[in-house]
């Protein structure tokens, strides 16, 4: 008489109180007739966590503080004898006026610290811009015009060298690493609008652009003969 085989297989509660209940049950009803056969135990799946967006959401916070989104305008009045620049999302109200001597000064607020300072007007499209923490000088090349020295910013101080390129149509471009700006010419205005990021060029340097903008406007206006 075959002699029949049970084999109980316990996955996954091995060791358990239930499984040895269940066992001892089996082998006082049937005997030999229960053989208790050894079955790795199964590791439980490890219910599946879905990867926390904090981090992300933190880049893309930090992402967001460091890029800035320029929204300027560069206002001419009296025919390019004043000018006035202002982007209410930075913290940017300039003011440049010309004087008698075909040289220019700009004054105002920018991010919450007063700038007041001058620009002289050389021959060969050269042009120095100085004020305290401001040391810049811009040079024309071409159509474009190189502008390059230091600028205290917030975050210390900082070389900055861009190149104010200008087409057919009298707008201006500044596309280098860390700002990305399109200056569009409506009357006798300018809007600027791009991106900057603020860890390489900063609030001050985004003005001083400004500032060279409305300066070479005026010379244009003015037609007056470089000394």
């Amino acid at each position: 008489m075959k002699k029949t085989l049970a084999i109980i297989v316990l996955l996954g509660i091995s060791g358990s109180a239930y499984a040895d209940s269940v066992l001892e049950q089996l082998t006082a009803a049937g005997g030999d007739r229960v053989r208790q056969v050894s079955v790795p135990a199964v590791a439980a799946p490890v219910p599946f966590v879905p990867k926390s967006e904090n981090a992300a959401g933190r880049k893309s916070d930090a992402k967001q503080l460091d890029t800035m989104d320029v929204d300027m305008q560069i206002r001419g009045v009296f025919n390019g004898q004043q000018y006035d620049i202002r982007d209410r999302t930075a913290g940017i109200d300039l003011n440049i006026h010309k004087d008698a001597m075909n040289a220019y000064a700009f004054s105002g607020d920018i991010d919450g610290r007063y700038v007041s300072g001058d620009v002289t007007v050389y021959g060969g499209g050269t042009f120095s811009l100085s004020a305290s923490g401001i040391n810049l000088d811009m040079r024309k090349f071409g159509d474009r015009y190189s502008i390059s020295g230091f600028v205290d910013e917030k975050d210390g101080s900082k070389y900055m060298d861009v190149d104010l390129r200008e087409d057919y149509a009298g707008r201006f471009s500044v596309w280098e690493s860390g700002v990305d700006l399109d200056i569009s010419k409506f009357g006798s205005d300018y809007d600027v609008r791009g991106d900057i990021e603020l860890g390489k060029f900063g609030k001050i340097s985004l003005s001083m652009v400004a500032v060279c903008v409305g300066i070479l406007d005026s010379q244009k206006l003015s037609q007056t003969p470089q000394k």
